[in-house]
């Protein structure tokens, strides 16, 4: 086949509003962004919690299915969902497309906006920087290596404005994310890390109509969240 598949899922702590489904590509058609995971379900929480005023403009790294976009705009910020990989963007697109074509008002024309963003190509950092001064950059399940931290690092440096934040919610297994938070100290931002242990009523999702299922509850159990914003009176680089 082409491992496709479509996942129903909802978050019920959001609202009734906060259901989809998506279509999902698996690692070995496509990347490993074409499968929702943990992180981006407790992504979806955070971003769908924010207050629906002042509308915020969103970018969110390695968005994946789209879930957590999905959860932001539909609180009514303005989203760019970006991932690197072509086959992932592209899966990303349909489901984007697809929730706007079920006529849902959350999804307005133009507020979910899609694009590739390659960390390391200036081309494509410039062309999303172009598009919104964003007060909010998103990712989940980012910072597993090195590699990912450093073109993290560029991004913020780029496209973090004075006024802005950033989180990342991360697995952190091998402790990359901690390293991770460390040096982006060391470029002189302010760095907040937030562990916590997460009950099954704190994030509530139902995948295909099963209420929490065990992949789920293991990924997410105890996240770590990382918050980083650019200290009073520093200019951007």
């Amino acid at each position: 086949g082409d491992g496709m598949r479509t996942t129903s899922i909802s978050l019920p702590n959001l609202g009734r509003w906060a259901s989809w489904h998506l279509r999902e590509r698996d690692a070995v058609h496509c990347n490993e962004g074409g499968v929702t995971w943990a992180m981006s379900v407790v992504l979806a929480h955070i971003l769908g919690a924010q207050p629906e005023y002042p509308r915020l403009s969103v970018l969110e790294l390695g968005a994946g299915t789209g879930l957590a976009s999905l959860a932001a705009a539909g609180r009514g910020h303005s989203v760019m969902a970006t991932d690197r990989d072509g086959c992932v963007l592209e899966n990303l697109q349909h489901n984007v497309q697809a929730a706007s074509a079920e006529g849902r008002g959350d999804v307005l024309p133009g507020r979910l906006r899609t694009a590739r963003l390659r960390w390391a190509v200036a081309e494509d950092r410039e062309a999303v920087g172009r598009a919104s001064d964003f007060d909010l950059l998103a990712g989940a399940d980012l910072i597993y290596d090195r590699p990912q931290c450093d073109g993290i690092r560029i991004l913020l440096s780029h496209l973090l404005g004075a006024r802005a934040e950033a989180v990342f919610v991360e697995r952190d297994r091998l402790g990359h994310a901690r390293l991770c938070a460390a040096r982006l100290r060391e470029d002189g931002l302010e760095v907040e890390e937030v562990e916590q242990a997460l009950s099954e009523s704190d994030i509530q999702a139902v995948v295909n109509g099963n209420l929490n299922p065990r992949l789920l509850r293991a990924g997410s159990a105890s996240p770590l969240t990382i918050w980083v914003r650019r200290p009073p009176g520093s200019a951007e680089a």
